[in-house]
């Protein structure tokens, strides 16, 4: 074989676009550190164009709560600001969504939340979930496909101990107690699947 050839390399191109996610989380010392950084990896980042113009690479933070916007991105960044989207005039018209009126082709969404003060997380964890899932049973029962959707439960965990806690309750308590409502082997439940998934993870646990 021929002998590999050496080839002097160029500059790489440097990033266009920089994201920074939870932008609230950087004030106080966290925000003067991050801020002597940003400086130095905005000064990497930056080019010289054809009209010998300095180029920087665009910026976009993203945070649900954050306050003074324009003074925090300024002195993080030493940079302007613009909010997208735009705060609408319309609560129920907004980039992200748009309310339509409850009918019969638009049935709507019921949000039901539980106050488990006096009860023990894991009691009310484990009776909770048992229970929407005997309902889905109930429901796929008398209505067949239509309640196809209602067979899976999606839980969300903040933490890796809790999902694992749960993922083994699910297992053993959970599908003794609803195989032992429905008479049915362990082994052989009715449902089709329990997902739990911790925040930041790419796919859902079973």
């Amino acid at each position: 074989m021929p002998a590999a050839a050496i080839r002097p390399a160029t500059r790489l191109r440097p990033p266009d676009l920089i994201i920074q996610d939870e932008l609230h989380l950087i004030t106080g010392a966290l925000g003067t550190t991050v801020g002597l950084f940003e400086t130095a990896v905005e000064t990497m980042c930056a080019w010289t164009d054809q009209y010998g113009r300095i180029a920087r690479p665009p910026l976009v933070a993203s945070s649900a709560t954050v306050r003074n916007v324009a003074d925090q991105v300024r002195s993080l960044y030493g940079r302007d600001v613009t909010i997208f989207p735009p705060q609408v005039l319309d609560a129920s018209d907004t980039f992200f969504s748009r309310t339509i009126p409850v009918d019969a082709a638009h049935p709507g969404r019921l949000y039901v939340s539980l106050s488990t003060t006096g009860v023990r997380l894991t009691a009310a964890e484990i009776q909770t979930t048992q229970t929407v899932m005997a309902g889905a049973q109930l429901l796929f029962d008398r209505l067949g496909a239509a309640a196809d959707p209602y067979m899976t439960l999606v839980g969300y965990f903040s933490a890796t101990r809790g999902l694992a806690g749960m993922a083994r309750y699910v297992q053993d308590d959970i599908q003794t107690g609803l195989a032992g409502q429905y008479r049915l082997p362990a082994a052989a439940p009715p449902w089709h699947s329990v997902r739990c998934s911790e925040p930041g993870r790419g796919s859902p646990r079973a």
